[in-house]
């Protein structure tokens, strides 16, 4: 009996599964249901446990460079916490973010291909149904135009059953395209209608709630086809570098008129970046980036600061943690990336029409966080979702590669 529970809290992938499920509740009206956050409490507790397991198993086989540049970026930041903002709070984020990098993202080399597709695949369609039951209601409550109050929360209009229409734009946007990588790689199974109804479902809340960010994650699959397509390494760079020169020129430029297309996010920008010119090597830690953020321009109101933090993933780092913290996580983001596009230059047929896909949900989740903080710091489930996929996208690469 211990042995056969021993196996199930060990194995990442009831861990995802419960995870996910907690992340998703806490952005609908599940929310609701009483004690419901006790679920972000166990898995904590639980997470922790399978993080020792994981660097033990990473120990006893030696770390990938990913691995190993994973937890330099862990490491670094445990120490900047300990040395320039001691304060129990801050040690509790950074033990939030350990846990997620070291156990909902693993690169798992114990199971084989098949074992790793097909707990993939029960994620993947945990989240189209879940997506599809929330957006079905949702786009119902939005033509039916009802409102109602339940609990403490307002549901209805451009919402639906979430918390937040943002919420509700993302989710849609990554159950879209769930959907469409598991209607590529199953295409012959039973499931496929359910899928492509999910598609075309996901567009309608999309649409109508009109979350800019989560546009982002549809236009990537643009993005990831010609970048797949055309090797050429100049091309590549180009497709990198080019839109974002335009995109700093054009906030440089047009600051003010961006105020409404932003939500006010370039205010939040503006002041961290005098936040940053202040603390560049190391930052103000977690505890103090409300406060610290909010005093380089008293009285100029920062939208969403306190719930959504500076709502660009990339900034806040640098904000947070320092500019070295910011070089260190890219640097482990671009051993990833590199590994995997080299890996699906060299694929063809079914594996690279789907990892084509995946690396669209991945890549469309990292645009996201130019205009959100979801990656690491907080328990949210595009955070979740990414590093889910991440992980089990790297372990499948790795299997299929040795």
């Amino acid at each position: 009996m211990l042995k056969k529970l021993y196996s199930v809290l060990s194995n990442n992938f009831y861990f995802c599964l419960f995870y996910l499920f907690a992340s998703l509740s806490f952005v609908t009206i599940l929310n609701e249901i009483p004690y419901i956050n006790l679920l972000s409490k166990v898995a904590l507790v639980w997470g922790l446990a399978l993080s020792v397991v994981h660097i033990i198993k990473i120990i006893k086989r030696y770390p990938t460079l990913i691995e190993l540049s994973l937890y330099i970026f862990l490491g670094f930041t445990l120490i900047i916490n300990l040395i320039f903002y001691r304060s129990i709070e801050n040690l509790k984020i950074w033990l939030v973010t350990f846990i997620i990098l070291s156990s909902v993202f693993y690169i798992n080399l114990d199971k084989s291909h098949d074992q790793l597709e097909k707990e993939l695949k029960i994620i993947s369609n945990f989240i189209a149904i879940f997506t599809f039951i929330f957006s079905l209601a949702s786009t119902i409550m939005y033509f039916a135009n009802i409102t109602f109050t339940f609990a403490s929360g307002v549901y209805g209009v451009d919402q639906g059953l979430y918390i937040y229409k943002n919420s509700l734009a993302i989710s849609a946007s990554i159950g879209l395209l769930v959907s469409v990588y598991m209607s590529v790689k199953y295409k012959y199974e039973k499931t496929k209608f359910f899928h492509l109804l999910n598609v075309m479902l996901q567009i309608i809340p999309l649409v109508f709630s009109n979350g800019i960010s989560a546009y982002l994650l549809i236009i990537t699959i643009l993005f990831v086809l010609i970048f797949i397509k055309f090797k050429n390494k100049i091309f590549r760079s180009a497709m990198i570098l080019v839109p974002s020169i335009f995109s700093i020129a054009g906030f440089a430029l047009f600051h003010e008129k961006l105020y409404d297309f932003l939500s006010g996010r370039n205010e939040l920008w503006s002041s961290a970046w005098l936040s940053i010119k202040e603390n560049p090597l190391f930052g103000v830690g977690n505890e103090a980036l409300v406060s610290k953020v909010d005093s380089m321009r008293p009285g100029v109101v920062l939208p969403g600061i306190d719930s959504g933090g500076l709502h660009n993933m990339y900034l806040q780092i640098i904000t947070v943690n320092g500019v070295i913290a910011l070089i260190l996580f890219l640097i482990f983001i671009y051993f990833i990336f590199i590994f995997l596009i080299k890996k699906l230059d060299r694929s063809y047929g079914i594996y690279k029409r789907s990892g084509i896909v995946l690396l669209s949900l991945l890549v469309g989740i990292l645009f996201i966080n130019l205009f959100e903080s979801n990656l690491i710091y907080i328990v949210s489930f595009i955070s979740i979702i990414f590093w889910i996929y991440l992980g089990y996208f790297l372990s499948l690469t790795f299997k299929k590669n040795h």
